[in-house]
């Protein structure tokens, strides 16, 4: 994390806490969409924070790197180029760019 504070110093950074997640939920969603993340067991840990994941880059926006990932380069410096080669229609229609499970780019 440090790594990558240093690397951004004018991104902002949101590390989820199981405490979290409900609040997030009912504040953006409904209870319907608590009630199914309450439904995905707690045995299966890593499905209950892909649903999480989801939501909250669909909702905010931004970068998600797994806590495990890094990068090498800025964010600036690598994504931000990239997304001006972008169309506006073409990051509507491409609503999000998946490049694996520990790296998502999406607009909100």
């Amino acid at each position: 994390m440090q790594h990558l504070q240093s690397l951004n110093p004018d991104w902002e950074y949101h590390l989820w806490s199981d405490e979290d997640v409900e609040p997030f939920i009912l504040e953006y969603y409904n209870e319907e969409v608590l009630r199914y993340f309450r439904m995905v067991s707690p045995m299966y840990r890593a499905a209950q924070a892909d649903f999480l994941r989801y939501l909250i880059i669909y909702t905010l926006g931004g970068v998600y790197l797994d806590i495990k990932s890094t990068i090498l380069e800025p964010l600036d410096e690598t994504l931000l180029p990239w997304i001006a080669t972008l169309s506006i229609t073409g990051i509507m229609r491409w609503k999000a760019y998946i490049k694996d499970m520990g790296f998502i780019l999406t607009t909100p």
